[in-house]
């Protein structure tokens, strides 16, 4: 329930402070006196863009502050909580507009963005203003005008989490459908790629490997006749240098014993012999591995070429990247081989989540159908006391691909004189029609939604008399569950109120003309009532028939 609201430097209001009660308060006032600025204050504070035109005063900030009792509004509790805000049975929304335009929002003192101060916003008032009858028309407030009556919140919520789950396997399932059929689009041409690289199966740096094994064989004539020369001068000829090196260790150890500097000097030769003899054997075994094959030649030779041919075809420089690409082809071939059964299990999954989404948007068709029985029974009822009795309200379902919201289309039409000719609402109501269905439609939606507080910016367009003391009554009758704010011209429905607010323009002291609240006393609103019959200077007929309509 609003309990506070305070403006400050708004429009023409210099600052007000006003105090709200329970039931039914009624705002009048002259047009243009500022009724609907300070709805528009209370709009900012459900989130609505601020302007910084909206500032009278361009050097002074614009606040807009609202306090809300929140003892049994559980839903406003655990916004709080999962908004990381402190939670208290008193909510305090505060807006402030800075001159550049900018503004912050704060809840109960803690910083909002105004998605959140909106979300807060649906969750404590209901804010239904002239231009709003408008949104009757569409289908999508239709069908959650019609959910709300049928109490689907835990029905929707579970449905949102099926159909996230049919959606995302459905997603899954076209993807998996497009890779296959790029897959398939290069699958033969992959597959001989493959094929050519099976073909020759390459073994590890084989390509490197045969370019220094074709080096070899191509020149082995040459390389086996200097590998001989060289061990001929090592150890083969008549004065090899290995034989002359073991005679000389032979002269010289005659003399060792003698002079002992030659000992270190003979170690080194010896040593020096050892290493000759291994690179001898070395040489000797290099030499008779070395084959004058042509044959061995000629298969090394056709390899090397094809392997080369696959290097420059695909563009890469060793044989251990056509090994990758080999494997990398056998990787693709395999998802091929394995895409009809990952598809199939998709489709499978598909189909479960497609089952487990219909079977709640099932429930949801039967409560909507239900729903949309006793709102029609319930809008004509009221469509009557309006002053609406030819007026009636017909709700189709209509089946429709599953979506978001469900697996239904829902249509309000209307006949406003009992033709039997029903049409969507936005072809065959008034303006004044489209207020009193609206009015009928909210007072469902206040039993239902268990909102404490709406506001009804003149909700009593295009009607008076009789028909104006129906609204009335709808709206005391509401105010007996819900505190309802309405803005209003028609002495009928402000005579129904608990509660006055005169709204009013007033010279400050500097000339400037700003917009006043008073509320009004008993006597007062006797008076204003009775003006608001027959004028600024009420007869005594006029009093005497406020007091009526005041059930004075």
């Amino acid at each position: 329930m609003l309990t506070k609201l305070f403006i400050k430097n708004f429009a023409i209001i210099s600052q007000l402070d006003l105090q709200f009660q329970n039931g039914l308060i009624a705002l009048t006032g002259e047009t243009g006196a500022g009724k609907s600025i300070i709805l528009g204050a209370i709009n900012l504070l459900l989130g609505a863009r601020a302007d910084s035109n909206s500032l009278y005063n361009i050097e002074e900030k614009c606040v807009i502050e609202a306090h809300f009792s929140a003892k049994q509004n559980h839903a406003a509790k655990l916004f709080l909580q999962a908004n990381d805000i402190e939670p208290h049975d008193e909510i305090i929304i505060r807006r402030e507009i800075q001159s550049n335009g900018r503004s912050r929002a704060f809840v109960n003192d803690t910083p909002v963005v105004l998605n959140q101060l909106a979300s807060l916003g649906e969750m404590l008032i209901d804010l239904h203003r002239q231009f709003d009858t408008q949104e009757v028309k569409d289908s999508d407030y239709q069908l959650e005008v019609l959910d709300t009556i049928a109490t689907n919140s835990s029905n929707i919520a579970e449905y949102s989490l099926k159909y996230k789950t049919w959606k995302e396997a459905t997603n899954y399932l076209n993807q998996m459908q497009t890779e296959q059929m790029n897959l398939r689009k290069e699958h033969d041409y992959n597959q001989f790629l493959f094929d050519e690289l099976d073909k020759i199966s390459l073994k590890e740096n084989e390509i490197e490997n045969a370019e220094e094994e074709l080096a070899i064989l191509s020149n082995a004539e040459g390389l086996k006749e200097n590998l001989n020369k060289a061990l001929l001068t090592l150890q083969n000829s008549e004065a090899p240098i290995i034989v002359e090196l073991k005679n000389t260790i032979n002269l010289l150890n005659h003399h060792a014993t003698t002079i002992k500097k030659l000992q270190p000097l003979l170690e080194r030769i010896n040593i020096s012999l050892i290493e000759l003899k291994d690179i001898a054997a070395e040489l000797e075994s290099i030499e008779e591995s070395i084959e004058l094959d042509q044959d061995k030649l000629n298969i090394i030779l056709d390899r090397f070429n094809e392997g080369t041919r696959l290097l420059k075809k695909h563009n890469l420089t060793s044989t251990d990247q056509l090994l990758h690409l080999q494997a990398a082809l056998a990787e693709k071939l395999l998802k091929v081989t394995n895409a009809d059964l990952q598809i199939a299990e998709a489709k499978e999954n598909v189909d479960i989540a497609y089952q487990d989404m219909l079977s709640i948007a099932e429930l949801l068709t039967e409560q909507r159908n239900k729903a949309a029985f006793q709102a029609m029974q319930q809008v004509n009822d009221l469509l009557s006391k309006v002053g609406m009795p030819a007026a009636n309200l017909k709700i189709e379902l209509q089946s429709v691909a599953c979506n978001a919201h469900g697996c239904d289309k829902v249509l309000f039409l209307f006949d406003a004189n009992k033709t039997n000719k029903y049409l969507p609402i936005a072809k065959a109501a008034s303006g004044g029609e489209l207020s009193r269905l609206m009015l009928c439609i909210k007072s469902l939606l206040a039993k239902a939604n268990g909102l404490s507080t709406l506001v009804f910016d003149e909700i009593d367009t295009g009607i008076s008399g009789e028909v104006a003391k129906q609204v009335g009554l709808i709206l005391q009758e509401l105010s007996l569950r819900h505190q309802i704010v309405t803005v209003t011209h028609l002495p009928q429905i402000a005579a129904k109120a608990q509660h006055h607010l005169f709204v009013y323009k007033s010279a400050d002291a500097d000339g400037s003309i700003r917009t006043k609240v008073k509320l009004l006393s008993t006597q007062e609103r006797i008076t204003h009532i009775a003006e608001m019959l027959s004028g600024s200077q009420p007869t005594e007929t006029a009093l005497q028939t406020a007091k009526e309509l005041m059930e004075i």
